[in-house]
């Protein structure tokens, strides 16, 4: 993908018919980008954690976009239950499922446990998506070619972790940018296990860092919101942060392109501790334990 591609072609697809979820949706480059997909007239489902925020974000999408087909569904990524609950509803409503982008995620400065019992920040960047794509896996192979994209974060660099440490993760003590960090190296591990199982079956698997940008993270807590006012000056907009996401999502030229980390519009090398095989069985065993998925 070139550094920079032109609005045009970024809205050249047509999504007629085509469901996508965009988790996440209410704020920043989630609602961008299901504004975006809106435009392509695709059937577009905002999942969010808040219903009031959800409806708001869903009348300005169709504010600007009035014959979009847009249907709000609500879950807590920090509740298993409410996410099998969530793909119960869907697989009622929705026959088949086109494009899965996971990008709701916390940045939380202070230790949290979830109804769970998981440390919240490594269960809602994780776990969660983890968990809801793997439950979502059958209505992506009813309508192949499909693709899952998961909203990952040049942070993960600084979270690497080794084979040891995947015991701990569940209860993971760090927080902040360290806690952060880890938590999207550990889902990355498992994003390229996904390419590998996924291999061949036309469903492509990909990761996508949208940079430093004016996201809804900041709120979930006081030392996130005081981190965030100091680099807000050079931060990147969520509608600009959301144009590769977007295009990523509905390109054709994208149907065979499988395990790879789009940094923006570049196809770039995330750490290499990510490609280690036995780091992503692991960490993929692991995440099968703490979902309940084995």
């Amino acid at each position: 993908m070139n550094s920079e591609v032109e609005r045009d072609e970024i809205y050249s697809a047509t999504l007629s018919g085509k469901n996508c979820i965009v988790t996440g949706a209410n704020s920043g480059i989630g609602k961008q980008t299901a504004l975006g997909l809106a435009k392509m007239n695709a059937n577009v489902i905002m999942l969010c954690r808040s219903e009031k925020r959800g409806e708001e974000a869903k009348r300005d999408i169709l504010n600007k976009v009035p014959d979009a087909n847009i249907t709000l569904m609500l879950c807590d990524l920090a509740s298993f239950h409410q996410i099998h609950d969530f793909v119960d509803k869907y697989n009622e409503k929705f026959n088949n499922l086109d494009v899965l982008i996971n990008n709701a995620g916390v940045y939380l400065t202070d230790y949290e446990e979830t109804i769970d019992g998981i440390q919240k920040m490594m269960q809602v960047n994780h776990f969660s998506p983890f968990l809801l794509t793997k439950l979502l896996l059958p209505s992506l192979k009813k309508t192949t070619p499909s693709r899952i994209i998961n909203v990952n974060s040049g942070a993960h660099n600084l979270g690497v972790i080794d084979t040891e440490d995947i015991p701990k993760i569940k209860k993971w003590k760090k927080t902040g940018m360290r806690g952060y960090a880890t938590s999207k190296f550990v889902n990355l591990l498992t994003i390229y296990k996904f390419h590998r199982i996924l291999e061949g079956s036309q469903i492509t698997v990909n990761a996508f860092n949208p940079g430093t940008t004016s996201t809804g993270l900041p709120r979930h807590s006081l030392g996130a919101k005081m981190m965030w006012k100091i680099i807000s000056p050079f931060i990147k907009s969520a509608k600009k942060a959301a144009q590769p996401l977007i295009y990523l999502a509905s390109n054709p030229n994208f149907h065979n392109k499988s395990g790879q980390y789009y940094d923006m519009f570049e196809e770039t090398k995330p750490a290499k501790e990510s490609y280690k095989s036995n780091l992503q069985n692991e960490m993929w065993k692991e995440s099968l334990k703490v979902t309940q998925m084995d």
